[in-house]
């Protein structure tokens, strides 16, 4: 098994690959990627982003009108992801 520091930059090339621009933050129990999605992605790109953001601990999308469409992935520093309490592991639209 991948160390959550190489999961995280496997994920990072990926997305890098696709041509999407991200951002990453390391917190003290997991490290959190974030992108904003444009409004028109071919089906086929989002299919390769939703695959590789299956490789995280947690994932997920959101759209509001105010924050746009964005898509996060939240990988644990622990291996295994025994640590349940990830800041930032829940659409951003959510966020406080």
């Amino acid at each position: 098994m991948l160390s959550p520091e190489a999961r995280v930059d496997a994920l990072s090339k990926r997305l890098g690959a696709l041509g999407f621009a991200f951002e990453v933050t390391d917190g003290p129990t997991c490290t959190h990627i974030e992108m904003e999605v444009p409004d028109h992605v071919p089906a086929e790109s989002w299919h390769e982003v939703l695959a590789t953001l299956t490789t995280a601990d947690w994932w997920g999308a959101a759209y509001s009108g105010k924050h746009g469409r964005t898509a996060w992935a939240a990988f644990a520093k622990q291996t295994p992801a025994t640590d349940l309490r990830c800041p930032g592991a829940r659409p951003p639209a959510t966020r406080s």
